[in-house]
């Protein structure tokens, strides 16, 4: 039984890789973090860093088709996510890890209603009649906050605004009262007001029903505005991870600095944003070292070695060859 102060999930040296022209190529590799209850980690960097790919790889999505594989533990309540047959996955998605995705409407069925594909979600894992499960989604809809829940259930997804699409989502993901939460990017396609609205509910969410959960986000402010821990990834590996607050004070990483300090602010009076010269390398291309050392203004040739996630104190963790070294030129 996991106890209060016990990971409800540890992840360790997660290795996702594609057959890519008969060659293996890692897409995540040597990801280790975990999630303890009633916790937010956000999961940050660009596009491409690995955040969903990791995620879906916890749910079953990836890894397990022809052309992928996957090695690594993510022990949840007793039980090795990785290792878990079709059945077993089938009864734990939705159940006791459910997961918000970033665009509603490719995840809404547009040919039903919305109540309807709420008690579908339900009648899986439930043994209830279809009137009861029709009533714990009027009930899922009403804890999100929709208006008129009751009437709104007989509506199709495209009678309703994104927001709401969102809404609705979150519904589903919490009919089941799962243990833990994974959001991708769950406001990504929504206007700022709106957003606003959605990280409320999330957190609300997590506090009223005790959950835990991962929040995938490429924007900062975001994760400042829900999160507990961050682990920030980079070219597929988890580069820093720590408490929001100290790392947002003192990013311990060359790459978190250069991300915080291009987060627009309007207490700034710089003439232009800060920026990352050069892309990200793509999985074919990962350097054999330090896989930021191409764009790291800190960069040494020692950075050419390969680099190790190491805890510089407890609860912060940092992936760069000269520790935090390298803020002293800063300081110079």
């Amino acid at each position: 039984m996991t106890g209060a102060k016990d990971p409800l999930l540890n992840v360790e040296n997660l290795r996702v890789e594609i057959d890519f022209n008969g060659a293996w190529v890692p897409l995540v590799d040597d990801v280790s973090f975990s999630v303890k209850p009633g916790e937010t980690l956000g999961l940050v960097g660009e596009s491409g860093s690995g955040k969903s790919v990791s995620a879906m790889s916890l749910m079953g999505f990836m890894g397990r088709q022809r052309g992928q594989r996957l090695s690594g533990t993510a022990a949840f309540q007793g039980k090795d996510l990785l290792r878990l047959n079709d059945r077993e996955l089938e009864s734990m998605r939705g159940n006791e890890i459910a997961m918000v995705f970033q665009e509603p409407m490719t995840s809404l069925d547009p040919a039903f209603k919305v109540g309807h594909q709420i008690a579908a979600g339900i009648r899986v894992h439930q043994h209830v009649t279809a009137a009861q499960a029709k009533e714990m989604a009027i009930e899922a809809m009403d804890k999100v906050r929709i208006p008129s829940a009751r009437v709104r259930a007989d509506s199709y997804p495209h009678e309703f605004s994104g927001g709401m699409r969102q809404r609705v989502l979150i519904a589903m993901a919490i009919a089941n009262n799962p243990s833990m939460l994974i959001a991708d990017e769950p406001t990504t396609a929504l206007d700022v007001s709106v957003q606003a609205q959605i990280l409320a509910l999330l957190t609300e969410m997590k506090e009223d029903l005790g959950l835990a959960m991962i929040f995938i986000t490429h924007n900062m402010g975001v994760v400042a505005d829900i999160c507990d821990r961050l682990a920030v990834m980079y070219a597929g590996q988890i580069v820093e991870e720590g408490d929001v607050f100290e790392t947002f004070a003192a990013p311990q990483h060359p790459y978190t600095d250069r991300l915080l300090a291009a987060m627009p602010s309007i207490a700034s009076r710089r003439g232009s944003l800060e920026w990352i010269p050069g892309s990200p390398p793509k999985p074919t291309d990962f350097p054999a070292g330090c896989r930021f050392a191409p764009r790291c203004r800190h960069r040494l040739d020692s950075c050419e070695q390969p680099t190790t996630l190491l805890e510089i104190s407890p609860g912060r963790s940092n992936r760069c060859l000269r520790g935090n070294t390298w803020m002293e030129e800063n300081e110079s």
